[in-house]
């Protein structure tokens, strides 16, 4: 970070002596234009071609990627010539990256926070949430408001609107709040302490699962209250909503199982041990304008293994796709994708009778830390990092492109929207100052 330091001394300077006024003050400021860490690189290598990716790539490309702090919202973009644009969330403190929740042409990105003077702040450390369309523009944010310092568990886009899962740092509760889409309005409920929380949407409300080391309660959301219900010790992978009732999937210490749960009661309607392997993921698929299901399992290697829609085991078809580690998964429809390395390293396609097909891909773009991938148009997207650079890398037939950027951090998220531009988020931080920073990127 010398390279950093040196260019940006002026603005470091100026940033702490405006963060000394406030404190002094007690005053509300808008820092002056200086140029804060700009995403915590000093320099981005940017190429696309179809090479794999060498152990050093070239440092020759010393161009910068220009933010400025500006804490009155809307915020746009800064134009660039590289990409479609670059943005920032600084602060003056820690902007810790957590989730980015995509639509399809805007994003949310939900980040914890300690800093009181910044685009996501608060006046004791919390979680936020800040809206920005697909130009990279900053809407909006919105800091949930708390009695005390909290932190972030898990998030997730419902009908009932943003739903964020927060625990006190000393307290024996977890908070559920509900905010609207344009970041104006909250609802706050409770429920239990628990190790891992997951929020599911389903249907015009949507079930949150607490798991512990002793159970799993499944919470519904009536649109003002919480009831629930108790499971044995298990992870739940997926749920489908049928109506009626929920199909919940989830792996236990023995294999895996479902049960049908009724909505209004939250009574079990049926509940079967599925199999003894680990349920990786499950995608409903039709057949013969039947349902079926399509399930990845880990056991001695990967397994398909397609059941009907009563699970009847007897009648289950199975296939042995290899020792291989799945990295990324996505369905057009019709056919499954699957991203994998191991023994074998590339693309897997499976159609629903079980028929598969290979494309290779150079291996030396799957080696390393996979952050994030998305999937479009039967291709995968990834995020892959040595620790020091990262590569985004487009896995599809037979061909394999990569773009650098001299990016360390391990927190790196992709969205992709309907008019086939992405984002790429990071975050960074340098001495009392830290960003999540957004670049657009073609595909």
């Amino acid at each position: 970070m010398n390279n950093f330091a040196k260019k940006h001394a002026a603005g470091i300077i100026g940033w702490i002596l405006v963060a000394a006024i406030i404190i002094v003050a007690v005053l509300t400021v808008t820092p002056a234009d200086t140029d804060p860490p700009a995403l915590g690189q000093d320099d981005i290598e940017d190429t696309t071609d179809s090479t794999p990716l060498p152990e050093n790539p070239d440092e020759g490309s010393n161009d910068e990627i220009k933010v400025t702090y500006d804490p009155v919202l809307p915020k746009p973009a800064v134009a660039s010539e590289e990409y479609l644009y670059t943005q920032s969330l600084c602060g003056v403190g820690n902007i810790k990256l957590k989730e980015v929740l995509p639509t399809s042409n805007k994003i949310y990105i939900v980040a914890e926070t300690d800093c009181v003077i910044g685009d996501i702040s608060g006046n004791k450390p919390t979680v936020g949430i800040a809206l920005c369309d697909s130009l990279g523009n900053v809407e909006k944010t919105f800091s949930l408001p708390a009695s005390a310092e909290t932190k972030y568990l898990s998030s997730a886009l419902t009908a009932e609107g943003i739903v964020v899962v927060t625990t006190a740092k000393k307290g024996s509760y977890v908070y559920v709040n509900v905010v609207d889409y344009e970041l104006t309005t909250i609802k706050t409920g409770l429920i239990s302490s628990s190790d891992k929380v997951s929020v599911y949407p389903a249907g015009e409300n949507f079930v949150i699962f607490a798991e512990t080391a002793e159970e799993c309660l499944i919470y519904k959301y009536d649109g003002k209250n919480f009831t629930f219900r108790s499971l044995p010790s298990s992870e739940v992978v997926d749920v489908f909503d049928y109506g009626e009732y929920y199909k919940i999937f989830y792996n236990t210490a023995d294999g895996y199982s479902y049960c049908e749960l009724n909505k209004n009661t939250l009574d079990i309607k049926k509940s079967l041990s599925v199999s003894k392997a680990t349920l990786i993921d499950i995608i409903p698929m039709m057949e013969n304008n039947s349902q079926v299901f399509l399930c990845l399992e880990q056991e001695d290697s990967v397994y398909l293994k397609k059941y009907s829609s009563d699970f009847n085991a007897s009648t289950a078809v199975r296939k042995n796709i290899g020792n291989v580690e799945i990295l990324g998964q996505g369905y057009d429809g019709a056919i499954l994708y699957l991203a994998v390395r191991g023994s074998i390293n590339g693309i897997i396609t499976v159609d629903v009778s079980l028929t598969t097909s290979f494309m290779a891909s150079d291996t030396a773009f799957l080696e390393g830390n996979i952050s994030d991938y998305v999937f479009y148009d039967g291709k995968f997207r990834m995020l892959i990092s040595d620790g020091e650079k990262l590569a985004l890398v487009t896995l599809s037939e037979n061909t394999s492109d990569a773009r650098y950027f001299n990016l360390s951090s391990s927190v790196n998220r992709l969205a992709a929207y309907s008019n086939g531009t992405m984002s790429l988020i990071t975050e960074s931080s340098f001495h009392h100052f830290s960003a999540v920073g957004i670049i657009g990127l073609n595909p």
